[in-house]
């Protein structure tokens, strides 16, 4: 098993793994900018923790998971109990990502989670919070060696024709589209030129939203996907009466995109803007022959984000999982153990996966 860790006190050529890193993703057929060393680092930049790679290729047999280690100290609920680099454990980043296989073997699967566990033992890495990617459904692969919950459903929509994509819109997104269009809304994009118009759009509306702290994403996060993955992104703006009003955030690759941040003034909501952001953006894709865009599910279940997403098309609902392996049982219960006895405000019955990392996760 090839195990890849670039941390700020590493003293191998950095550039030659991340090169390493990038060609061992790019050589699975279904793998995105999720699994890329870049947008790993971007997340380490926000604080999620230190990119790691496992890899295992055995004959044809070939699985990978591109996560991020955090110091289980580093979190204020523990900082008091814990000494530095004691505990612990992984993550997949922000997003939609988890384990990548390729020609799936019962066995070599099995053997390669033995070396997976082992090594988390030793590391004293404690759990793994998995997020998967609806539009490839990995999770099944590994279903046997991981705890699932469908979360919620997100939305795909279908770009291959500019006719699918205005077909699967709702009556009303369409008619509010070309209302807009008519009274002389416009759209651009660049590759980050205008970032400072997008944070001012992007952080009104979190605060608008009462976003907790993880969703204000700090510049150099921006900046740095800007300078590492420009040509996998796109910053795309809706303009009005000669004023930006919305904007959005797209990854894309050569098979599909996803809506990734955004946000709309708060004097413009009634313009509807994100309706004809999606939109336009959908046939953007058409045109490059991209013929997936996945705009995400909701916050919570089912709610009003989720129903606005379907209705631009209700035949394309994915399932999202999510899902975890514990490696030590015995010192995951001491973690939690310390949140039940020092935390009056735990609820040790909450639904998350990594329990001792109640209200720390973020799924999206």
């Amino acid at each position: 098993m090839k195990i890849i860790v670039l941390d700020d006190n590493s003293k191998v050529d950095k550039l030659s793994k991340f090169k390493e890193w990038d060609d061992i993703v790019d050589s699975f057929s279904e793998s995105d900018f999720y699994h890329k060393f870049a947008y790993l680092r971007a997340c380490q930049i926000h604080g999620d923790g230190e990119p790691l790679l496992f890899y295992n290729e055995e004959d044809k047999f070939k699985i990978l998971l591109a996560c991020l280690k955090r110091d289980i100290s580093n979190d204020d609920k523990f900082s008091l109990f814990l000494d530095k680099k004691s505990f612990f454990d992984l993550q997949t980043p922000y997003g939609y990502g988890g384990f990548l296989v390729e020609n799936f073997d019962k066995n070599k699967i099995k053997k390669f989670f033995e070396k997976f566990y082992d090594y988390c033992k030793k590391k004293n890495i404690v759990s793994l919070f998995l997020r998967f990617n609806p539009l490839i459904q990995n999770q099944n692969l590994v279903k046997n060696f991981c705890k699932l919950i469908n979360l919620k459903q997100t939305v795909l929509l279908d770009t291959s024709s500019e006719e699918k994509i205005v077909t699967n819109m709702s009556r009303n997104h369409r008619n509010e589209t070309r209302k807009l269009k008519k009274y002389g809304a416009k759209i651009f994009c660049d590759k980050g030129e205008n970032l400072n118009e997008f944070l001012k759009i992007y952080e009104e509306t979190m605060i608008k939203k009462n976003a907790s702290e993880y969703y204000f994403f700090k510049k150099e996060y921006f900046e740095y996907l800007i300078k590492n993955l420009k040509e996998n992104l796109r910053f795309f703006y809706c303009t009005f009466e000669d004023k930006i009003i919305s904007s959005f955030l797209i990854f894309f690759d050569k098979n599909s995109a996803h809506y990734s941040l955004g946000g709309t003034r708060q004097d413009s909501i009634k313009l509807a803007p994100n309706k004809f952001l999606v939109y336009e953006i959908a046939m953007w894709l058409s045109n490059k022959g991209i013929k997936k865009f996945h705009l995400g599910g909701g916050i919570e279940k089912n709610d009003s984000l989720f129903f606005f997403k379907k209705k631009f098309n209700k035949n394309g609902l994915l399932d999202f999982y999510i899902g975890s392996i514990i490696f030590d049982k015995k010192k995951f219960d001491y973690l939690l153990n310390i949140r039940k006895l020092n935390d009056k405000k735990f609820d040790e019955n909450n639904n998350f996966l990594i329990k001792y990392r109640y209200r720390a996760e973020t799924t999206k």
